[in-house]
């Protein structure tokens, strides 16, 4: 089963991708379902980390029961988290071709909204309230300097 560390190097792994993708307006609906992916790892790793024996397991068997662990235990957290998932489900379910209607990921979220709450607000408390549970052991700190350096790509394509 994946450990604590499995889990912040997968964050990290994705926030390296997300760095890559950052320069590309068009690929905002990646930037939100990559971020979420993003904080369910961090989310991952705190729990797998918790000495609590009621809240720790070795892996969820599926979505409800680590959103109903996330929402009971960090509820803080679920605050941040919540809005990415909810993002991402909806650049990852609905149709990409041109809707008359507006049916697409761009008309539920610009990219002024997905750089500015939901990577610079939501990610980042998600990542600043699991640095509160996890000992910084370097690989998170690779996290943060991967974070700001999306983050300064993602200023720059709002300018």
């Amino acid at each position: 089963m994946p450990t604590t560390n499995d889990h912040l190097a997968l964050a990290l792994h994705n926030l390296q991708t997300l760095t890559h993708i950052s320069s590309k307006k068009e690929f905002s609906d990646w930037i939100v379902t990559i971020s979420a992916y993003t904080a369910l790892h961090l989310l991952e790793a705190i729990i797998y980390n918790n000495s609590n024996d009621s809240i720790r397991y070795d892996h969820c068997i599926d979505h409800r029961m680590r959103e109903d662990i996330f929402k009971k235990c960090y509820p803080t957290i679920w605050k941040k988290y919540r809005p990415l998932m909810s993002a991402s489900k909806v650049a990852r379910y609905l149709k990409y071709e041109k809707e008359e209607d507006g049916q697409t990921f761009t008309g539920y979220y610009s990219y002024d909204i997905v750089c500015n709450i939901l990577y610079k607000k939501d990610l980042a408390g998600v990542l600043n309230q699991v640095k509160t549970h996890i000992s910084d052991d370097g690989l998170f700190t690779d996290i943060e300097a991967e974070f700001l350096k999306c983050k300064t790509t993602l200023e720059k394509n709002l300018n």
